[in-house]
């Protein structure tokens, strides 16, 4: 399909939200298969998880399964900084990525590309499961398995890398203002962490924003639709 953009997508229409609906019902080609996968990819604060869910609540007539790809982090936060601060000793940059985890090494993508075959084949797949509040990593928290015809969505920042697109049936990239990301981040970070705005905004601004133009901008350019979420 060619490239389609949502222009200032707004959550609380009920319109936008059945057009989202229904562009991915037209993709959804469950002839010869039960599961479909959705790529939700994009900067932390674009609103993956929100999207997901409305996906979810959206879609009539199928089930919907949702992997994040938090979930297949290697580190816990501690561990993270633990190595963040070995990686700053040579590359400042690289290391503030490392730090707001958005380092692509970071992700266990093998793992994904597995269980997303094994879910596609009907197999059951054991996960973990990412504390955002605690920073720690639930092992072999979840037990998933597809039965009957199901939308299959995989969201995160790097959902949209080459090698997890190669098993994706549909792509989706969400743009955001930079101001409202940051808008965003800062509430996020006072809410579940209880960070101070000095910490957020050293966060934000060396470690999430290099990360969207250095390693985000090209995911963008392979999605096979774009949302723009500086409304929801």
């Amino acid at each position: 399909m060619n490239q389609f953009y949502i222009k200032e997508f707004d959550a609380k229409s009920q319109g936008n939200r059945e057009q989202l609906a229904r562009l991915i019902e037209r993709q959804a080609n469950f002839t010869n298969k039960k599961c479909f996968v959705i790529g939700i990819g994009g900067m932390t604060g674009a609103g993956k998880s929100y999207i997901s869910s409305i996906i979810k609540d959206t879609m009539q007539n199928v089930k919907v399964m949702v992997l994040c790809t938090d979930d297949y982090f290697k580190y816990s936060r501690t561990q993270r900084i633990k190595k963040a601060k070995i990686i700053m000793a040579k590359n400042y940059a690289e290391g503030m990525i490392f730090v707001v985890a958005n380092q692509p090494s970071m992700i266990d993508v093998n793992k994904i590309v597995k269980d997303i075959k094994k879910l596609k084949k009907g197999k059951e797949i054991t996960k973990n499961r990412y504390d955002h509040k605690t920073g720690k990593i639930q092992k072999n928290a979840e037990k998933l398995q597809i039965t009957g015809k199901t939308l299959l969505i995989v969201e995160g920042l790097f959902a949209l890398r080459s090698d997890i697109a190669k098993n994706l049936d549909l792509k989706i990239f969400l743009e955001c203002e930079e101001e409202e990301l940051f808008k965003r981040y800062l509430e996020r970070d006072k809410k579940n962490r209880g960070y101070p705005f000095y910490k957020s905004a050293k966060y934000f601004f060396e470690g999430e924003l290099p990360t969207y133009r250095k390693y985000l901008t090209k995911t963008k350019k392979q999605a096979d639709i774009i949302i723009n979420t500086t409304r929801i």
